[in-house]
Order: structure tokens, then C-alpha cells, then sequence
């Protein structure tokens, strides 16, 4: 499919929508391409964390959804 064949039935698509969100989105992400998008560097004490998390979770260290908030309900003893 060629670029204005694409833009066209984008075009189509949006003007056929009355979803709000669907629309902020589409906005959003062609926003994006016009903007200079700042790449975040991370520092090694960040490295390290993510480094660490990922063992723990290869390691099966983590708790579910269900766990965590059984948890947190406890711990304010609900």
C-alpha cells in the first residue's frame, strides 16, 4: 500500500469515528513524530536495578496481582 493510499483511508477512518479516545490516541502518536523525543539515559544505579529485577523474576521472586494485593489489604488491615 503506497503512503497516500494509506493516508487517505487514515483520513477515511478518522472522520468516520466519534471514539474520543481512539482519537487522542491516533493524535498523541502522530504528535510524537513531530516532536524531538528525548531519549532517557538511565545511570548505572538505575542499570543495576533493572538488571537485579529481571534476575529476581527468572527467578520466580516476585509476587501475582492477587498476592500483592492480599498483602496490602493485611498490611491495612482490612
Amino acid at each position: 500500500m503506497s503512503t497516500i493510499e494509506l493516508k487517505k483511508r487514515l483520513i477515511d477512518k478518522i472522520q468516520k469515528t466519534d471514539n474520543e479516545n481512539l482519537l487522542g490516541e491516533a493524535f498523541r502518536l502522530l504528535e510524537m513524530e513531530s516532536e524531538d523525543i528525548e531519549i532517557y539515559k538511565l545511570n548505572d544505579d538505575q542499570r543495576i536495578a533493572i538488571s537485579e529485577a529481571r534476575q529476581q523474576i527468572n527467578n520466580k521472586q516476585f509476587l501475582t496481582d492477587e498476592q500483592s494485593n492480599k498483602e496490602i489489604d493485611e498490611w491495612l488491615n482490612k
